[in-house]
């Protein structure tokens, strides 16, 4: 009979299993130095001296192979958006981004940071995402100290705030799904 620290080990080990992020991400405008807020095709990014931080704690899942975005890329991504600001992503971007949902944010080189509104949700809904959080996220979770041979993909879901209409006096929180993937 194994002893309760073995089996709480087992089972913690269990809840850390890798999963890989689907690597189909939509198409997205290049940005350079001059249309720095051009983040993608369907996406509208906001400079602004406000809350640039909606969601809460990440749960990542890492898969490290080499289909996997290169971190430096990833990190670049904070570096060309360091905010503060916000994207906005509309119900029109979610629906044309497919069954998945998934809506690129920003890349740079082999990486792409998207968003994706819960699945489960039945209604889709226009909501916000905080350079703040993608700092974060891409800073605390696919920076190199995460990579292994210089590659790594995430996914998690996270609890956000999100205003409805854009009025941040009608908000309402829900999950959405991050990762960054291979462009």
């Amino acid at each position: 009979m194994p002893s309760l620290s073995t089996l709480l080990l087992t089972l913690g080990a269990a809840a850390l299993t890798l999963a890989a992020p689907s690597p189909n991400p939509p198409s997205t405008l290049k940005t350079s130095p001059s249309t720095p807020f051009t983040l993608s095709k369907r996406t509208i990014a906001y400079q602004s001296s406000n809350d640039c931080d909606y969601c809460g704690e990440a749960v990542p899942q890492y898969t490290f192979d080499a289909a996997q975005p290169l971190a430096a890329d990833c990190v670049q991504i904070t570096k060309d958006h360091p905010g503060p600001g916000f994207w906005t992503i509309p119900t029109s971007a979610t629906l044309a981004a497919g069954p998945e949902r998934w809506v690129t944010l920003a890349a740079s080189g082999t990486c792409a940071f998207q968003v994706q509104q819960d699945l489960w949700e039945t209604e889709v809904v226009e909501y916000q995402f905080g350079t703040n959080d993608l700092g974060f996220y891409v800073r605390s979770h696919a920076s190199t100290y995460q990579a292994q041979d210089g590659r790594v993909g995430v996914t998690s879901s996270v609890y956000c705030r999100r205003y409805l209409g854009g009025d941040p006096t009608k908000s309402r929180l829900g999950y959405l799904d991050w990762r960054v993937a291979h462009t």
